[in-house]
């Protein structure tokens, strides 16, 4: 069974995950999550440099990943997208034309330094209305380098939000609502996705993620954002009396506060946490509600789903919901229900909020793609064509090999069976062939009387078919010298026909009297009813029913059709007058 790694690369973690089977029947096998770079330096670059490549290479191995066929996701947050509609609706002339429309839009960038791809958003008779994506190529070779240190070159690269919605789609979720938006909060960056109709209308990357709250509380509380980045989500818990330890506030304005309230350590970090996750609350609120005003959906969203691992923090969906101020329900995403896997319960609950847009990559590699986005192009794009149908190719190989080998098995079986016929029939046509010969030859010399020795020796097989050979090659030259080679039919002549007619005429020419042909006609083949067509003109009625009578007489005739006639003062014109046969081969 086909296996399909989806790897989620972003610039500060990377998400592994192989899955089994069909696009129809997808089981997950094995998922590892892995940061390539600490909280506070996995803002300073979007490169990733060689030890990324070791760290990829370490986990594929550890995790026994397969390494192809492999799918990598892009970050939407290193993406350029813009709106633009085209007056043609054709698939190939979009993507011909894209690149080149798309510069006028893409004012901040070289269009020769950027991978365009496109989504089309809604399609009319003859407009198309796009999302144009735009991902740097020096960003893109440069994964492609870590990656092929680790020994994987992706098949495909898909926008992390596409990937994400074709995982919806394969899944259900894009069918069982009319509407509904997912938020995918990360580390970094939070992918919005507004799903209508089972389309995708809207995907926005929001760079602002789960890290900010600690990132803030570690500057708040002075210490070290790497210990804080884990601890933040105990610290927005209520604080109990064993959590004193979970950190260790220094900030003069913590140490004051203290003084005026008497409160432990750990509930003013506790209370700092809230408040930056308060804030951080209201910065997505704030820019979700500013995605939907810029979209007009054709249906009113009927649920909010929620994944990623800041989805995970204590109070998220209660502190989005109160913020957002919208009557609609926000639920975790229940991926692995509808999925097949092995995790237990644990795993299960881990892998959960992680795996979202690596489970789309192996959907598009197992055949599902609701997108069609795919920037490997142009001087990105994948080079080992031949890879692509490696694996197909030497499964139908296989398979043709034991087809040919089974055919010969059965002639060979055949043929030893019918070898001792074979042998009987040939030495009898030998012996027959060369009887014949000699009696010729006694006869050309005139001995008519010799008899063909008992003790003569048939020539060899080979000499045989030989002569054989030869004496048909000179029968097909001579046929075609005379021109009787190939079945061609004898043409049927009408002649015998008109003959008969016309002796039947002239028994009645003294009734009929002046009788002037313009046209006969004698259809003999291709017919259902061959026949003889009479088109001219007599002097009288009379004479024509003399001529009727007198083709009536003729043998072997089903009928006479009369046809049509006209009257003139001095002669009378008649037209259709058939002498009809019943239906047969030859005449």
């Amino acid at each position: 069974m086909a296996n399909y790694v989806g790897l989620d690369l972003g610039s500060a973690q990377a998400r592994i995950l192989e899955a089994e089977g069909s696009a129809r029947k997808l089981k997950i096998l094995r998922f590892k999550k892995l940061d390539l770079k600490p909280p506070d330096e996995a803002r300073g670059s979007y490169l990733l440099d060689k030890e990324a490549g070791s760290q990829i290479d370490k986990a594929f191995a550890e995790g026994k990943f397969s390494r192809e066929p492999a799918a990598l996701s892009w970050d939407s947050a290193l993406t350029v997208f813009r709106e633009m509609d085209l007056p043609f609706s054709g698939e190939e002339q979009i993507r011909k034309v894209i690149k080149y429309e798309a510069e006028s839009h893409l004012l901040n960038c070289d269009i020769d330094d950027v991978v365009v791809s496109f989504y089309r958003l809604t399609q009319e008779r003859d407009k198309s209305h796009l999302m144009v994506m735009a991902a740097r190529k020096d960003q893109l070779l440069n994964r492609f380098e870590v990656l092929g240190r680790a020994g994987i070159d992706p098949l495909q690269v898909d926008l992390d939000v596409m990937a994400a919605f074709n995982a919806l789609s394969a899944l259900g979720y894009a069918a069982e609502h009319k509407a509904f938006m997912l938020l995918d909060c990360g580390r970094r960056n939070t992918n919005v996705l507004l799903v209508s109709g089972g389309r995708l209308v809207l995907g926005r990357a929001i760079r602002l993620g789960s890290d900010s709250i600690s990132a803030r509380l570690a500057g708040d509380l002075e210490a070290d954002p790497k210990e804080l980045a884990g601890r933040t989500p105990a610290l927005l818990q209520q604080p109990g009396a064993d959590q004193d330890d979970l950190v260790v506030p220094v900030a003069s304005a913590l140490r004051e506060e203290k003084e005026e309230t008497a409160k432990a350590p750990a509930e003013l970090a506790h209370d700092l946490a809230l408040a930056r996750a308060d804030d951080f609350f209201n910065k997505m609120s704030r820019e979700v509600r500013r995605t939907l005003s810029t979209t007009r959906l054709p249906e009113n969203i009927e649920v909010i789903y929620t994944t990623g691992p800041g989805s995970m923090l204590p109070g998220f969906a209660e502190g989005v919901a109160a913020k957002l101020g919208v009557n609609v329900p926000l639920q975790p995403l229940k991926l692995l229900e509808r999925v097949g896997h092995d995790f237990d319960e644990e795993a299960a609950a881990a892998a959960e909020p992680e795996i979202l847009t690596a489970l789309g990559l192996a959907f598009k590699l197992a055949g599902h793609d609701q997108s069609g986005v795919d920037f490997r192009q142009e001087e990105c794009r994948y080079a080992r064509k031949f890879d692509q149908v490696k694996e197909p190719l030497i499964y139908f190989c296989f398979f043709l090999m034991c087809l040919v080998l089974l055919q010969n098995l059965l002639d060979a079986r055949d043929l030893w069976v019918k070898k001792p016929f074979f042998v009987r029939e040939q030495k009898s046509d030998m012996y027959q062939l060369h009887k014949w010969a000699k009696e010729q030859q006694v006869k050309a010399v005139g001995l008519q009387n010799a008899a063909l020795p008992e003790s003569y020796a048939a020539p060899s097989l080979k000499s045989l078919n030989y002569i054989k050979m030869k004496l048909t090659q000179r029968a097909d030259e001579l046929k075609g010298e005379l021109g009787r080679g190939g079945a061609i039919p004898e043409l049927t002549s009408v002649l015998p026909l008109w003959r008969e007619a016309f002796e039947k005429i002239q028994t009645k020419m003294g009734g009929i009297g002046r009788l002037v042909l313009d046209d006969v006609t004698i259809a003999i083949r291709k017919q259902r009813e061959p026949y003889i067509e009479l088109n001219g003109s007599v002097l009288t009625a009379s004479a024509l029913d003399d001529l009727k009578e007198a083709l009536g007489e003729m043998q072997g005739i089903a009928r006479v059709d009369p046809g049509k006639s006209t009257t003139f003062d001095d002669h009378v014109v008649f037209t259709g007058l058939r002498v009809v046969y019943p239906e047969r081969e030859n005449f």
